[in-house]
């Protein structure tokens, strides 16, 4: 198998990669800039130093391989990014995936993997929900682009992918989890309202596992949207009253409901406040995330970020 990998330098991309580097599948690397060239030349992989935007580039370099694993994002570094912030996420998720689609049919690859979120489940008021739980017509502005990404793959490539919803990525050498950590240390992290809304997290490590595992039994799961989260929903009530200790802070401070909205604006406050609990997926059966326990994993994060300092 030849793997064409979209992203290969983001927290994700280079997790996906080394699993593939392990199985000793052959990869060809999208590089941005050379830059993320030289962040890619001491692995074992072919680097292509193509444009995303460019479909003729696409065809040519996707020539060969058996499956494109599309993980290319550019998620907003900042607390509260404005619309704008999100232009070029949301050109990669539309313009980037079309070309990548014409690129898969124009040399017959079978295979397209391309993760997306869970937050397009939107307000489910704490319920579950599934894959096959219909998407409300409210979305938060960054996350509208996912829907159209998501439409194209599975209108233009029927049967030939596998959409993988995943929660709120973590890690220890994630932006936002770093950003989470230092409100949290200084005592910037509210309590919203009384918390009693879900969150569903999944570490970074398990979802690059998700992507390589999808690929390894494609058969059984394409065609199919799937979700890959911890599968153990927390409430933000219990995340930010057990982190709060492990920093060595008292107490958060509250925020009403609509101060919160007002301060953080209407859509980092959906994103952050949206509740629903995210089923384990039967089609994911075989896969298991290793991180289970968000609080826990989050304290050992923190006190290894108290420590560093």
């Amino acid at each position: 198998m030849k793997v064409f990998v979209t992203g290969a330098t983001g927290v994700l991309g280079q997790r996906v990669v080394q699993k593939l580097i392990n199985q000793n599948i052959s990869i060809v690397a999208l590089s941005r800039s050379h830059e993320n060239s030289r962040l890619l030349k001491n692995r074992k992989l072919l680097i292509k130093e193509v444009d995303l935007f460019n479909r003729d580039e696409m065809k040519e370099a996707t020539k060969g391989c058996n499956a494109i694993l599309h993980l290319a994002t550019h998620i907003p570094k900042k607390t509260m990014p404005k619309i704008s912030d999100w232009e070029m996420n949301d050109e990669i998720r539309i313009n980037g995936t079309a070309n990548l689609i014409e690129a898969a049919k124009a040399n017959k690859i079978e295979i397209f993997i391309c993760p997306s979120v869970t937050a397009l489940y939107a307000q489910q008021y704490g319920n579950f929900v599934s894959s096959q739980t219909p998407l409300p017509e409210k979305q938060v502005a960054s996350v509208i682009s996912a829907i159209k990404m998501e439409k194209l793959i599975f209108d233009q490539l029927p049967g030939k992918y596998v959409i993988i919803r995943f929660g709120n990525f973590y890690s220890a050498d994630d932006f936002h989890t770093r950003n989470l950590i230092g409100n949290i240390i200084k005592g910037r992290m509210p309590m919203i309202g009384n918390g009693k809304f879900y969150v569903n997290y999944i570490h970074l490590d398990d979802a690059a596992d998700a992507i390589v595992f999808s690929l390894n039994n494609f058969k059984a799961v394409k065609g199919n949207i799937v979700n890959a989260t911890d599968y153990n929903p927390v409430l933000y009530s219990d995340m930010i009253e057990s982190l709060y200790p492990v920093a060595g802070n008292k107490k958060p401070f509250h925020l009403s409901m609509f101060l919160a909205k007002w301060l953080l604006g209407k859509t980092s406050f959906s994103f952050l406040t949206n509740s629903y609990r995210i089923k384990h997926d039967p089609l994911l059966t075989g896969w298991k995330p290793k991180h289970t326990d968000f609080i826990n994993s989050m304290s050992e994060i923190i006190k290894q970020s108290i420590l560093w300092k």
